[in-house]
C-alpha cells in the first residue's frame, strides 16, 4: 500500500515579503492581493551524445528563475506600489529591481526565525486591466542574482518580515 506521510504543504504556507522603503529604511511587507506568484526554474542543459552509447546525457548547467505574477491592485498596499510603478511609470533597468524574501511557514521557527530565501528581481510588466470587475496588474519577475538563503523573523500578525543571511 502506498502512503503518503506527513503533512501536504498549503500555497498559503510560503508567502512573499517584497523590500519597500519605509522611512529610509527597508522593510519586507507581505505580498497581498495576488492571484499568481508562481515560480519557474527555466533550467538551461548540456546534450551530448558519446559516440559509444546509444543514449543522450543531459545535465542541468544553469538555471534562470522567473517568478510569474498576478494581481488586483488595492490602494493602498504597500506591497503591490513598486510593481505599479514600473508599469505606470514604463521604468527601465535598475529602476526595475525589488528584492523578493519568500517565508516557509511550513517548516517549524528556530529562535523564533522561519527559513527563508532571498533574491534581487526585476520586474517585467506584461498586462494589465484584464477583466470587467478588479483592475489587474502581470507580469513576471526575472532573477537578478543569486538565490540567498536564511531566516526571518515576523511580526505577530505577519505582515512585514526581517531576513538574516545564512
Amino acid at each position: 500500500m502506498n502512503e503518503i506521510a506527513g503533512n501536504i504543504v498549503k500555497r498559503s504556507d510560503k508567502v512573499a515579503y517584497i523590500g519597500v522603503e519605509v522611512s529610509g529604511a527597508e522593510t519586507f511587507m507581505r505580498m497581498q492581493g495576488f492571484t499568481a506568484l508562481t515560480p519557474t526554474k527555466n533550467p538551461a542543459e548540456y546534450t551530448r551524445q558519446y559516440v559509444d552509447e546509444e543514449f543522450e546525457r543531459s545535465e542541468v548547467v544553469r538555471y534562470k528563475p522567473e517568478i510569474a505574477y498576478g494581481f488586483d491592485l488595492f490602494t493602498p498596499n504597500s506591497a503591490q506600489q513598486p510593481i505599479v510603478d514600473v508599469h505606470d511609470g514604463e521604468k527601465l533597468g535598475s529602476d526595475t529591481y525589488v528584492y523578493i524574501v519568500v517565508v516557509d511557514y511550513s517548516k517549524e521557527p528556530q529562535g523564533g526565525a522561519y527559513p527563508a530565501t532571498k533574491r534581487q528581481w526585476a520586474i517585467v510588466p506584461s498586462g494589465e486591466a484584464d477583466g470587467t470587475d478588479a483592475y489587474t496588474y502581470s507580469g513576471k519577475f526575472a532573477a537578478q542574482g543569486a538565490l540567498i538563503s536564511g531566516t526571518a523573523e515576523v511580526d505577530a500578525n505577519q505582515m512585514t518580515a526581517t531576513f538574516a543571511e545564512a
